[in-house]
């Protein structure tokens, strides 16, 4: 899509240089007639994309292109009526610009999906709360060690490490381990939690392995 952008920016710019021998360009019906059915057809798959866009990240990205087209398909037939009832030079003028905002809104678009793919770090206000629901989750949770959450796609993982009484029986920590795994999962945006117990706080990092490359 920034490649078309780029073509279509060259294009006009050679249009605005090489003028115009009328005050007005030429009125093409059927072209309008394609676009404008081409927008009623977006705006109809916008409209049953948005209902979807958060519950699945390809919707989502089909749902910014529908809504990308539509401001696109929407401004092109504007800026190509006025180009044949007023000036020339106000087609190609709407070809620059919606050709730069082609560009401006794939380019958001790849950062955002990329930044999910590498695994940035989730958002402040959820990591606090996954700190508060992991807190109040049961009595015998006396603190927390580690809470981390990362992106793997538009999902987000999720480790916790609790801190519980040592003298507790193994089938008191992994109940409680577990339920408070079931209930992290239950949160929309969750793939997959992690719950760790551990017995004390002050301890070295345990899973550091040395790799060499």
């Amino acid at each position: 899509m920034i490649a078309v952008g780029l073509i279509l920016i060259v294009e006009s710019i050679r249009t605005l240089v090489e003028g115009s021998e009328t005050e007005t360009g030429s009125f093409n019906l059927p072209s309008v007639i394609a676009v404008a059915i081409a927008f009623c057809t977006k705006l109809g798959l916008f409209l049953y994309c948005w209902a979807l866009r958060n519950k699945y990240s390809q919707v989502r990205i089909l749902w910014e292109d529908h809504r990308n087209d539509l401001a696109i398909n929407g401004f092109g037939i504007m800026t190509s009526v006025l180009g044949s009832k007023l000036r020339w030079w106000i087609d190609p003028m709407g070809a620059i610009i919606l050709s730069t905002l082609i560009a401006i809104l794939w380019l958001r678009t790849a950062y955002a999906e990329f930044q999910l793919l590498i695994g940035v770090s989730a958002e402040t206000s959820f990591l606090q709360h996954v700190t508060y629901i992991s807190m109040t989750h049961s009595p015998l949770v006396k603190s927390l060690d580690t809470v981390r959450a990362w992106h793997s796609g538009p999902r987000v993982i999720v480790e916790v490490d609790i801190v519980m009484d040592k003298e507790l029986r193994l089938e008191e920590t992994h109940d409680v381990a577990e339920e408070l795994q079931m209930k992290l999962e239950s949160l929309p945006n969750v793939e997959r939690a992690y719950v760790h117990v551990d017995f004390e706080t002050s301890h070295a990092p345990e899973h550091f392995t040395k790799k060499e490359l």
